[in-house]
């Protein structure tokens, strides 16, 4: 019996998506926190699959994918404490500009600042945040990364990194994620964008080994056994697969789902395949089964 299109689950990316970043406020860096997520619809078990055709589309990773709330937009670096230098002055012009919404003016002085003191991490921080916010998540990136470089043990630049490498085809993100990963074994963000990376490149199976070892480090965020449940679904592993999105399932129906995210749809997803376990896959651990166009059935 032949599998049905891919439903139209959402791929949840943590630190970053493809949506246009919004501008910053003069609102305290606590205030950007994401809002309280809003309850989804109930999960439908008792609805029996086959689902309708037409009520399904392939999933494209590379497609815009909806801001679920679970990643905010870049907020200021933390306050720079002016001690004399010309750099440390511009860098505080940035910070109070990019405070005020004015990214562009907020640009010009943190991109002074590096010049006038290029050791200044808040200054790089400061500049690669202004980037994003302009949607310029490359420039952002190297930004970030000479912040890094200055301060490679602080989780908030390598976080602001990690997001703006999630933005950015994996053919120009996927090495510099999978290497930052390798240092930082322990940072489930990191494996997260690995894997979501991974899979936006039609690589399933790696994809997966990414992603159980980003759940492992952080087993009770949903949007994560979401991702990794797609993952599994993907690379033709039914059982892994029912096991995440009812682990999904069930941290949403505690903390509510953010809009976007369909439960009734991830709730008959797994149901379908429980009744109808797919036929084995025999390939090799090395290898990658083929990407599946969005009319054809899963891979």
């Amino acid at each position: 019996m032949s599998r049905p299109p891919w439903p139209a689950l959402v791929l949840v990316a943590l630190l970053g998506t493809n949506a246009p970043l919004q501008e910053a406020r003069a609102t305290p860096p606590d205030a950007l926190a994401p809002p309280p997520a809003a309850s989804g619809a109930e999960d439908d078990e008792e609805t029996l699959i086959p689902l309708d055709p037409s009520a399904l589309r392939g999933l494209t990773p590379e497609m815009d994918l909806p801001d679920t709330g679970s990643a905010p937009p870049p907020a200021p670096p933390p306050e720079v404490v002016v001690t004399g230098g010309r750099g440390a002055m511009a860098a505080e012009e940035g910070y109070r500009a990019l405070g005020a919404g004015q990214v562009a003016r907020a640009l010009e002085a943190y991109t002074r600042a590096t010049r006038q003191d290029p050791a200044l991490a808040d200054a790089h921080l400061g500049r690669g945040a202004a980037l994003d916010l302009l949607g310029r998540p490359r420039e952002a990136a190297l930004a970030y990364d000479r912040a890094l470089a200055l301060r490679p043990t602080d989780p908030l630049t390598r976080a602001r990194l990690t997001g703006a490498l999630s933005r950015l085809p994996p053919s120009e993100s996927l090495d510099r994620l999978e290497a930052l990963a390798a240092q930082w074994p322990a940072d489930p963000a990191l494996w997260d964008a690995v894997g979501l990376q991974r899979l936006r490149a039609g690589r399933p199976q790696p994809a997966l080994e990414a992603l159980e070892q980003a759940t492992l480090l952080a087993p009770g965020v949903a949007e994560r056994q979401l991702n990794l449940a797609i993952a599994a679904d993907r690379a033709d592993r039914a059982a892994r697969a029912v096991i995440a999105y009812r682990r999904a399932l069930l941290l949403w129906r505690t903390t509510g789902a953010p809009p976007g995210v369909d439960l009734a749809a991830i709730a008959r997803r797994a149901r379908w395949l429980e009744t109808h376990p797919p036929p084995a896959f025999p390939f090799a651990p090395a290898a990658t089964p083929p990407s599946p166009s969005p009319s054809s059935s899963p891979p």
